[in-house]
């Protein structure tokens, strides 16, 4: 093969090589972790995997952390929270930690491998902050450090640290064994360690084995809904990734096909909703529910509380591929799109015993909930002898059976413009009673 001479050229064919190599990964960790791409909460998605985004819209560091790197390569081209030294700032030398060597004997492989599930779901987490908030870093791992990039070829935790923190208090913290931590050494205004420079002035740089990471099993992830409190464990996070509580099944409904036989699917939301007993939601529902007896007022409390307290993300909505996000996500990050926002309402309807149907249409998805509401608003339709009503989580202050809505036209919201309903668990319809398969069963 020829070599190519042309250094713009040589450049586009090293960006497509680092996107290749990105989306070949996640579809390892999508198969790995089964179709609900367990360990990276959404990137598994309808129709197989996301599709590669381009250029500018590519997943940012913290999303792209597991991505490899070229030898030499500034960690400031992969992350905006890192910006070029300036040379008059001095580079933190990290100082190398006095370390006790632990009394007890190492961990045995048996004992490794019952920490590793947790440790490794909190680790997967730390590397998709879209979908944990911002200070889930701090509050799991008790530390001011940042995971700034997993490299899996190596096996290696790539973390940054503010050099007004405890050091060798917070190695302790983050790794079962500190000895093994390699600091970044100084190269000119830099700190070098493997294959990185790293230019951030007054900061740590470090590795460690990622197997060796640890995490407080009583860890507990609090989010504050302006005096309701949602909190949930490490140890239930890590339920959620492993499927224990979600409905879990086909990541897509089959629609038909287009041209060329392609065909058009719909992202299987039911898959994500909380079942029943799921104890994270069942605190929150509790406190939201307190004093209401009707399942009508538990319905209209807790979509008050999703229309309200929660926000509709934006960049959800308008990512090149449908973002999932388990109910635990969306309130960790508090919001999400109509997808996240619908999930979580059909979760914490889940907890009281509520009824309710998933709806989607081709560009939106909602909830109709059972229950002896008013039908000013006319959303409403019959299964059987039992009457389901939009609760809408898109919009603000909806009051169920009475919000009129309006469309982009000026003109009364109606439900022909849905397609599918679904209950998880069990099969989708569409609206003449036909059953809609699923695509990626195996």
């Amino acid at each position: 093969m020829t070599p190519t001479k042309d250094p713009m050229l040589k450049e586009e064919l090293r960006k497509k090589r680092e996107r290749e190599e990105f989306w070949e990964l996640i579809k390892f960790n999508c198969k790995l972790y089964g179709v609900m791409g367990a360990m990276l909460a959404g990137l598994c998605v309808a129709g197989g995997y996301k599709s590669a985004p381009e250029s500018d819209s590519r997943p940012t560091t913290e999303q792209r952390i597991e991505q490899s790197a070229t030898p030499e390569t500034n960690l400031q081209n992969y992350s905006t929270s890192l910006r070029p030294a300036a040379p008059a700032e001095p580079v933190v030398t990290p100082p190398k930690p006095t370390l006790v060597t632990p009394a007890s004997p190492l961990p045995s492989a048996a004992d490794k491998t019952s920490q590793d599930p947790l440790s490794r779901a909190v680790l997967e987490y730390l590397t998709q902050p879209t979908f944990t908030g911002t200070d889930f870093t701090q509050q799991v791992t008790g530390t001011k450090a940042e995971l700034k990039r997993r490299n899996l070829d190596e096996g290696m935790a790539y973390f940054s640290l503010p050099a007004n923190a405890n050091y060798s208090e917070t190695l302790g913290k983050l790794t079962r064994y500190p000895e093994k931590v390699e600091s970044g050494q100084v190269e000119g205004n830099r700190l070098k360690l493997g294959n990185y420079l790293y230019s951030k002035p007054g900061w740590y740089f470090f590795r460690f084995p990622a197997a060796d990471f640890k995490v407080d099993p009583g860890t507990v992830v609090k989010t504050d809904f302006d005096g309701v409190q949602y909190d949930i464990t490490v140890a239930e996070l890590a339920d959620y990734l492993e499927g224990k509580n979600t409905y879990n099944g086909c990541l897509a409904m089959h629609l038909g096909a287009a041209a060329g036989n392609v065909p058009v699917v719909q992202a299987n939301h039911g898959a994500f909703v909380a079942k029943k007993g799921e104890p994270s939601l069942e605190r929150l529902v509790q406190k939201l529910t307190v004093g209401l007896t009707t399942p009508e007022q538990k319905a209209q409390r807790l979509l008050d509380f999703v229309t309200t307290k929660l926000k509709y993300n934006h960049s959800d909505a308008l990512a090149s591929a449908e973002v999932l996000k388990r109910p635990s996500e969306v309130l960790m990050t508090q919001g999400s799109d109509c997808s996240g926002l619908a999930i979580l309402y059909a979760s914490l309807l889940e907890q009281v015993g509520i009824d309710y149907r998933l709806v989607y249409s081709e560009d939106h998805v909602s909830v109709m909930v059972r229950g002896n509401f008013l039908n000013y608003n006319g959303l409403a339709f019959n299964l059987g002898s039992d009457t389901y009503h939009l609760a809408e989580t898109t919009t603000k202050g909806f009051r169920i059976g009475s919000t009129v809505l309006i469309d982009g036209n000026h003109r009364p919201y109606t439900l022909d413009r849905f397609q599918e309903l679904q209950k998880p668990g069990e099969p989708a319809y569409d609206l003449n009673g036909n059953k809609v398969p699923f695509l990626g069963c195996e």
